[in-house]
């Protein structure tokens, strides 16, 4: 009977550890300030401004950052191919239905 004992006390504290562990992990990392955001901004902005010249002169706002990140093969500067490579990848937007329903399920493909 000890032995069986010992064995649930270590698989417990095993899981114990485990759980600690798991909870401990940042999955929710801090959004940066907007300070910091308008930061990043005018780096990009100036890193870039050859490149945004050159292959995004028609997007305007975020449109931009798409554009860069669309066309990070043909960037010309290392510093703004560094500044492209910071940025994180977002899910795509999808808006709003009208009426603002947003828990439907999609309509299926005919």
């Amino acid at each position: 009977m000890k032995t069986v004992s010992t064995v649930s006390r270590i698989l417990i504290l095993s899981f114990i550890v485990a759980l600690s562990a798991y909870a401990a992990e940042d999955k929710h990392p801090q959004r940066p300030s907007r300070a910091e955001l308008e930061q990043r901004l005018e780096n990009l902005r100036t890193a870039c401004a050859d490149d945004i010249a050159a292959l995004c002169s028609d997007a305007e706002g975020p449109q931009v950052i798409r554009c860069l990140k669309e066309n990070s093969d043909s960037l010309t500067v290392a510093t703004c191919q560094q500044e492209v490579a910071q940025i994180p990848n977002r899910p795509p937007h999808h808006p709003r239905p009208p009426g603002g329903e947003c828990n439907q399920a999609p309509e299926a493909a005919e």
